[in-house]
């Protein structure tokens, strides 16, 4: 065990080495302060204004473990992806549900609500046609696809238009070729990206509406 003497000069050297960081970097160390100084308000925001948090995280880690593929092996099998993926999906809707008070929010839910339909009738997955994964992706890889399968580890499953259930509800919406990547978006994605216009400005509005009350209060 550490004696007295040894906790102290370990202390006595911390404290040493706290202020050569101090005195070799000052604007680094105020830099960092006034970082996480911002950091923490806009957090003490979120926790005031959003219910229910964890679920976000929820649906996050979810995701990750359904879009993950390390070297081309799936981390769970798509019988357990698609149980994780639709629980993701709740999850979502349980926390824009419990937050519809704030602006923005019915969009969301909305959005999500018509998601989580489309995706149960379905088996689990996010149906997507062979003509709308046409628009996005090369003719020699659309070859090797097959039907009523999984599209790798995305979300998606390749389903016939006769055969998919409120197929207009479906990712049948490409987006341009300005933004990255071959992504192709459902209606619900639309108005949930639409709905998260108003609530990101509402958001950042008590945000700075927060910081000039607690400026003028110290003034």
């Amino acid at each position: 065990m550490r004696s007295q003497r040894d906790e102290e000069a370990a202390r006595e050297t911390s404290a040493l080495g706290s202020d050569w960081f101090l005195s070799t970097n000052p604007d680094l160390y105020r830099c960092w302060v006034v970082i996480w100084h911002e950091i923490s308000i806009v957090w003490r925001m979120v926790r005031r204004t959003f219910y229910w948090l964890y679920l976000p995280g929820l649906a996050a880690g979810l995701n990750i473990l359904v879009q993950t593929c390390p070297n081309n092996l799936k981390l769970v099998p798509d019988t357990l992806a698609a149980g994780f993926f639709v629980a993701s999906q709740i999850a979502l809707f349980l926390f824009a549900i419990r937050n519809r008070r704030f602006s923005g929010f019915d969009l969301i839910t909305l959005g999500l609500t018509l998601n989580l339909a489309v995706t149960l009738l379905n088996g689990g997955w996010m149906p997507v046609s062979p003509e709308t994964v046409r628009v996005v992706v090369p003719e020699d890889v659309i070859a090797s696809l097959t039907l009523s399968h999984r599209l790798a580890c995305s979300k998606n499953m390749l389903i016939p238009i006769r055969e998919t259930v409120l197929w207009l509800l479906s990712d049948i919406l490409p987006l341009p070729d300005w933004i990255p990547g071959n992504w192709v978006i459902s209606p619900g994605d639309f108005l949930v990206v639409v709905g998260m216009l108003p609530a990101a400005f509402t958001f950042v509005y008590r945000v700075f509406d927060s910081k000039e009350v607690s400026t003028h209060g110290r003034a």
